[in-house]
């Protein structure tokens, strides 16, 4: 968890749930997982448009698989090695 500041100046603190099936991949909301490492609601949804991450729709909300956000280090790097 990780403590922030809102709009407003007040503290909030961060938690990420992560939702799994033992069947399925860990996943967790798009906005939360990308704003609990540091990544801009903007930025998440440019990164999904370039198809950098992996993600799927429940009724509105999108979702990310946890593995697609920890290695797209990797795949910007390779990314911009082919550019």
């Amino acid at each position: 968890m990780r403590t922030t500041r809102g709009a407003r100046g007040k503290s909030f603190v961060l938690a990420l749930r992560i939702l799994t099936v033992d069947t399925q991949r860990p996943f967790a909301s798009l906005v939360d997982a990308c704003r609990a490492r540091g990544i801009s609601r903007s930025v998440a949804f440019s990164l999904v448009n370039a198809g950098l991450l992996e993600t799927f729709r429940i009724g509105r909300r999108r979702y990310v698989y946890i593995d697609s956000l920890d290695t797209l280090g990797a795949r910007m790097t390779a990314q911009e090695a082919l550019a």
